[in-house]
């Protein structure tokens, strides 16, 4: 685990300012398939609120280094989508595609670079399936949303000039699809939850800077559900916040297991049993709460080495498995419900 020295010096740096160079990991060179280990199944905790199990860990290398997994300065696996039960992370620093298909292994996948003289190297934040086989690609360094192909081709960008005018997005950090197929951006320019229809057009935008109910400090995440609520991880007022399709403020949750509650939820997401898991980056472990903001427990922290997280980002969620990027560790943790 990293020491509390350390967190504090490398972990908000990926929200409040730009990485100054941008370093690749080469390879991943662990497999994904196979069944998974004997003391656990993958039908474990299949039904109701019961908590994921921990089935395997995709360690990450660099050349040279056959033992050694990257340091979290390197290393930082955010976002998550799937298709067709594949699973898409995103390498923010190295900017490449992390590809999980399921029947086992791992790819890494490089993004292709927009194309653009006054746009600065892309810092990618999260994505999500479109529905059309497209992965949307939130940049927060060019305030952009772009399509990629799940090969890594770049294929454009998916506002117009005219609709990111009148969006004035800033800096999407978050991006969800809900029910009826609108996308849901967290912009942390402007604190704000904006949505969009498939063909770019602004529909809906709410919140505002602040503390009170509705608003936010730092947006990072946003997920909806089958009901149509949406979830936003407003991880500078440590807390999740719940609202209906209109935008309208249901409820917020922090409470957790530990005193002080939800640290730092940076990323979060729903999985096909209704369950909100919120990866809580300074708590180290990834909280899971029901739709209505009921703890259920919590999962990745003080079960060993092998089995718990360090600097926990990204989560990616595909039928019972979970896969949250596990920074500190420089690797991918798989669990199953």
């Amino acid at each position: 685990m990293i020491r509390p020295s350390r967190r504090v010096r490398i972990l908000f740096g990926g929200l409040a300012a730009s990485l100054g160079v941008v370093l690749g990991v080469a390879a991943l060179l662990a497999v994904l398939g196979g069944e998974p280990k004997s003391d656990v199944s993958a039908s474990t905790q299949t039904t109701g609120t019961g908590l994921p199990v921990w089935v395997r860990n995709i360690p990450v290398r660099r050349p040279g280094e056959a033992e050694a997994a990257p340091a979290a300065e390197v290393f930082r696996p955010v976002g998550g989508t799937a298709i067709d039960g594949t699973l898409y992370m995103i390498d923010a620093v190295a900017g490449s595609l992390l590809v999980l298909p399921p029947e086992g292994g791992v790819q890494e996948v490089p993004l292709g670079t927009p194309g653009g003289g006054s746009l600065r190297a892309p810092r990618f934040s999260d994505l999500v399936a479109t529905g059309t086989g497209v992965l949307l690609v939130a940049d927060l360094a060019n305030g952009r949303l772009w399509n990629y192909a799940t090969d890594g081709r770049f294929l454009g960008s998916f506002l117009s000039d005219e609709q990111r005018r009148r969006s004035a997005l800033g800096r999407p950090s978050g991006v969800a699809v809900d029910r009826d197929g609108r996308i849901l951006v967290t912009d942390i320019e402007d604190q704000r939850v904006k949505v969009f229809n498939k063909s770019g057009v602004l529909v809906q935008s709410f919140g505002e800077r602040g503390f009170a109910p509705g608003s936010f400090s730092f947006p990072t995440d946003v997920a909806a559900d089958t009901q149509g609520r949406i979830f936003v991880a407003d991880s500078e007022n440590r807390r999740v916040q719940v609202f209906d399709s209109g935008g309208r403020f249901l409820r917020a949750f922090r409470d957790t297991d530990t005193p002080e509650g939800l640290v730092l939820p940076r990323s979060l997401a729903v999985d096909r049993y209704g369950l909100v898991h919120v990866v809580d980056t300074f708590g180290e472990r990834v909280s899971a709460f029901t739709a209505e903001g009921v703890f259920v427990g919590s999962y990745g922290f003080g079960a060993g080495g092998e089995r718990s997280l360090s600097l926990p980002e990204g989560v990616a969620v595909a039928g019972p498995l979970l896969v949250i990027g596990d920074r500190g560790n420089g690797r991918l943790v798989v669990f199953s419900r």
